[in-house]
């Protein structure tokens, strides 16, 4: 029989009984409170121990992995996920479930003492002819012949991506021509009007093959990002370079519309490398929806873009059916804006208007920020009416990746690419796929390549600055230091002195662009740069942009306790609260200080039975929360998910007024970012019922 404890704790145990029984039982008390801190104290030095090297035990009973109680024997994925939480390393389940099942479901009972985590994961996989890959640094079970099949198919790339940048110089389609959001009889932005604008621009790029370097859907997020979906914005000329010089191009229209007495008057005045040149459309207030196809002409022979009869065709269809729906697409689009992303509302639109490739759009970003897969078949569909839909192809590459089924995305990019090999977009997505396939070295030269055949561009240099820092997480993984080999370290900071050697590349040719920065925070933060430099950096940041949410996120990175801040976290929430108090007009950056408290509650999480609410039952906690969520509501009163989730934490605070007061806001309008359906039910109900009220009453 085995015994339970060890000699060496029988030792210490056997002194305590005779100790106990002999004393007060205030005394046996102490002593036994005393006892438990120096267990925990030593189980946590040992664990430590272990972390730090890569060690991982796991022997019966398993108790200790979150199984709600004592096991005798684990299933092969319950016994790969202990392994892999042990020393922070990420296991992707769902996946290696679909690769592997039933094979994963068997039971096995591991006996495994201060052993290398990736020797015991191959140790519980060897009886059943299964191994593991690293994927987006999450692991996953394959089948030995599937993980064969994958070589031979990564072979197969190599040879094709060697192929494409070894061959003759590429076509550049021509520069980007942008359309800036069209403004009213004040100079201001209409909701109205920056749709138009963007429509137009989507008609004039996709034709349905892509004939402008132009990606739509990245100007659609960067006019977001500058305010241009509400009304009265103003476009500065600052703005205006900044915009141009994103999408490396020299070409824009001003545009403007005005809507008076049943009428409307629209015109364009072009600027840039084809000289300048007015439009102008007038129709009756009917003909609205009319006006993306005209400026997707307009656009077409400014830049003196030459199109087939059936691409004129194209153009000259309309996305929308009439006036009507396009003030549904209007009403649709506000809501999404502002975090009210209804599906059935969007399929109800797409039915009605069934070309509809900007409604289309919308469905699969709603599909990919709730995890669903439906956007996929429809996207197919779309593309058996229209082959050569190059917008289609992207999206349906985006879900092919939303799936983790990089070898599918990674061949679709790389075959758009290889006619927009300058569309930044496509590259992002396309890091991440040959990450995933082990294809660094490939992505590396893809970068190479475009610099080589577009000089004078600093967005190359941004494109592969951003895949450096990729790169460089890739080699190190993502779980804790123990789990890095050291030539992962090694190669850690390698790649990131390169990130940085092409960002200041960058920055020397473009100074406007705050991605080059702030990714140069990022590299601050990897090679432990002083804080002056860092500091420098941040500024360049909000120097071009004073908006810019992710500089202000990066520094506040940087100065938390694990990197180079204080023990005590005072310089990070001293930022932080700085931000809250002036945050710039109409950004984000005042929510900066609920990043701080969402991780402290995490970790709260982590010591109370993965229960992160009491974090912020705490008065002084909830009171900055909910200070920094109505600031920014009181600028943004129709932003659905800060709503949403003030009124998550009110209830977890039991500040039940605080909670009703904002479901009576939401009304229906539940976000799937913050809670599911159930929950959300639960919790409203909840709040109602300790405040004495009924949902939907007075």
């Amino acid at each position: 029989m085995r015994l339970k404890h060890s000699p060496a704790r029988l030792l210490i145990i056997l002194p305590l009984i005779f100790l106990i029984t002999s004393c007060s039982a205030d005394k046996a008390a102490n002593i036994l409170l005393k006892y438990q801190k120096y267990r925990k104290a030593r189980q946590y030095a040992e664990r430590q121990k272990q972390v730090s090297e890569g060690l991982v035990t796991l022997e019966p009973p398993y108790k200790p992995w979150n199984w709600g109680n004592e096991r005798t024997k684990l299933s092969v994925q319950n016994a790969v996920y202990a392994i892999c939480r042990q020393v922070g390393v990420t296991y992707n389940r769902e996946k290696s479930y679909t690769n592997t099942d039933p094979l994963c479901r068997m039971w096995v009972t591991p006996w495994i003492k201060d052993k290398p985590w990736r020797e015991a994961i191959e140790e519980v996989l060897a009886p059943y002819d299964l191994t593991y890959i690293q994927e987006n640094r999450q692991i996953v079970l394959m089948k030995k012949e599937d993980a064969l099949k994958r070589e031979q198919e990564i072979e197969g790339l190599k040879a094709e991506f060697q192929a494409f940048i070894s061959g003759l110089e590429p076509e550049k389609l021509p520069d980007a021509v942008v359309i800036l959001p069209m403004v009213d009889a004040t100079g201001t932005t209409t909701r109205l009007g920056t749709l138009l604008a963007e429509m137009g621009m989507l008609k004039a790029v996709y034709v349905p093959q892509k004939v402008l370097n132009l990606h739509v859907p990245a100007v659609l997020d960067l006019y977001d990002d500058k305010g241009y979906h509400y009304e009265g914005k103003t476009i500065s000329e600052k703005d205006r370079d900044q915009i141009t010089r994103r999408y490396a191009t020299q070409d824009f229209a001003v545009a403007t519309l005005e809507i008076e007495g049943g009428s409307f008057h629209a015109d364009l005045h072009f600027e840039g490398q084809h000289g300048k040149q007015d439009f102008s459309f007038s129709g009756t207030e009917e003909e609205i929806f009319r006006i993306p196809q005209w400026i997707a002409r307009c656009v077409h022979q400014y830049a003196g873009i030459e199109l087939s009869p059936e691409q004129e065709q194209y153009v000259d269809l309309p996305e929308i059916r009439d006036q009507e729906n396009l003030i549904r697409l209007a009403e649709l689009e506000h809501k999404y804006w502002n975090d009210r992303r209804n599906m059935a509302s969007w399929n109800q639109f797409l039915d009605r208007n069934p070309d509809s490739v900007y409604a289309l759009y919308r469905i699969h970003c709603i599909a990919k920020s709730e995890g669903l897969d439906e956007s996929l078949d429809q996207i197919t569909a779309a593309l058996e009416k229209c082959k050569d839909h190059d917008f289609l192809k992207s999206m349906q590459a985006q879900a092919h990746h939303q799936n983790e089924d990089y070898s599918l995305s990674v061949r679709t990019y790389f075959e758009l690419i290889k006619n927009d090999f300058r569309n930044l977009t496509y590259y992002d997505w396309l890091d991440t796929g040959m990450l995933a396939m082990g294809l660094g070295e490939q992505a590396e030269a893809l970068y190479q390549f475009w610099q080589k055949n577009d000089p004078d561009s600093y967005v190359p240099l941004l494109g592969q600055g951003d895949f450096y820092i990729s790169y460089a997480w890739d080699a190190r993984g993502g779980g804790w230091s123990g789990s890095v080999s050291d030539e992962g370290r090694a190669k850690f900071k390698e790649r990131l002195r390169l990130a940085e050697e092409v960002l200041l590349k960058a920055l020397e040719r473009n100074h406007t662009d705050p991605n080059i920065a702030s990714n140069l925070l990022i590299v601050a933060k990897g090679l432990g740069h002083e804080r002056a430099q860092m500091e420098e950096w941040f500024q360049l940041a909000i120097q071009a942009d004073p908006t810019f949410y992710e500089a202000y996120r990066a520094k506040l990175e940087y100065l938390k306790p694990k990197w180079y801040g204080d023990r005590r976290g005072e310089e990070m929430f001293a930022f932080a609260r700085q931000c809250a108090a002036n945050p710039p007009e109409g950004s984000r950056v005042g929510l900066l200080i609920l990043n701080i408290h969402s991780e402290f509650s995490r970790r709260w999480a982590e010591k109370h039975d993965n229960d992160w609410r009491p974090y912020y039952r705490n008065p002084e906690v909830y009171r900055e929360v909910k200070q920094a969520y109505e600031k920014y509501l009181l600028e943004h009163p129709e932003s659905n998910r800060e709503r949403n989730a003030l009124a998550e934490i009110a209830v977890a605070a039991r500040q039940y007024e605080d909670a009703v007061y904002q479901f009576e806001i939401i009304g229906e309008d539940r976000d799937p970012g913050i809670w599911n359906s159930s929950q959300f039910e639960e919790w409203r109900k909840e709040a109602y019922e300790k405040t004495g009220r009924t949902i939907g009453g007075t």
